[in-house]
């Protein structure tokens, strides 16, 4: 996951502390699904080894960050493809779909992240913003 911010309104430590809130980092795993924070300078590398060392039980790494990819389209939204009642509500039949705004609210609530209600509530902006059908989210709701 690449996480984008602004530092004036939101502090790299607090993005540390939301990236331990809600990642498993504890459980040691091959290399291609290890935890790494990719830092971009040494200030963010002084915090996130801070971080780390504050946490013993994680089995998290520290790189510096050289680039990011896009993971295959059968690991995005990794959750909500697992509830396809969900996905296929919203109308989403193509891997591409995946990256859509709607596809990340989904999953947040298919992870337990955020209620129903607050599933509507931000799946309904994106009605607003002519970013979601409306006869979607109809579609959905009885399924939340």
């Amino acid at each position: 996951v690449q996480v984008e911010y602004d530092p004036a309104l939101v502090s790299y430590e607090r993005v540390l502390d939301a990236f331990f809130g809600c990642h498993d980092g504890a459980r040691a795993a091959s290399r291609q699904y290890s935890s790494v924070l990719f830092v971009h300078d040494e200030e963010q590398r002084r915090q996130a080894d801070a971080a780390v060392a504050a946490r013993p039980s994680v089995h998290t790494c520290v790189e510096a960050c050289s680039g990011f990819w896009v993971a295959e389209a059968y690991h995005q939204k990794w959750l909500l493809q697992r509830k396809r009642p969900l996905f296929l509500a919203l109308g989403l039949t193509e891997p591409s779909q995946l990256l859509l705004p709607s596809a990340a609210v989904l999953n947040a609530y298919a992870a337990g992240r955020i209620s129903a209600e607050a599933t509507l509530v931000r799946l309904l902006g994106l009605v607003d913003a002519g970013k979601l059908e409306i006869e979607a989210l109809r579609r959905l709701e009885p399924l939340l």
